[in-house]
């Protein structure tokens, strides 16, 4: 029971230097200065923290939403105003237009309508006129 293999030296070693590493490195840490120390009554409990950050989102996206609805009614306001000066702008032109006489549009004359049939007759005479005038071979 008293003797150790090689493997339970070795890994015994890895644990200890691990944990004495860590250890090292905080002391270290505190005494160049890089690390500066809290009283205890400073540090706050995680849930405390946590708390205070949820608080302070949670005003944060309600200022913003704030922001987002007054900008949106600015919007809204101006294209009303915008949609208002159109239409007197709008109806102004039509009584202009409509005191002023219409003068009714005179519709171009087209070419009479001819027939489903038209110009067939003169279609079938120069086809018999073409065919009178062939020569058929001669052999």
């Amino acid at each position: 029971m008293i003797k150790k293999t090689t493997a339970q030296i070795v890994q015994q070693a890895k644990q200890v230097a691990r944990d004495e590493s860590g250890e090292f490195l905080r002391t270290t840490k505190r005494q160049v200065g890089l690390e500066k120390e809290l009283p205890q009554k400073e540090k706050e409990p995680q849930e405390t923290v946590l708390e205070r950050k949820a608080e302070e989102d949670t005003k944060r996206s309600q200022r913003l939403n704030q922001a987002l609805e007054a900008e949106l009614k600015d919007i809204r306001k101006e294209r009303e105003e915008k949609e208002k000066a159109w239409k007197t702008e709008q109806g102004g032109k039509m009584t202009d237009k409509t005191k002023e006489e219409i003068k009714p549009l005179i519709e171009p004359k087209s070419k009479p309508k001819r027939g489903l049939f038209a110009g067939m007759k003169t279609r079938i005479k120069r086809l018999e006129r073409s065919s009178e005038t062939r020569l058929p071979p001669s052999g």
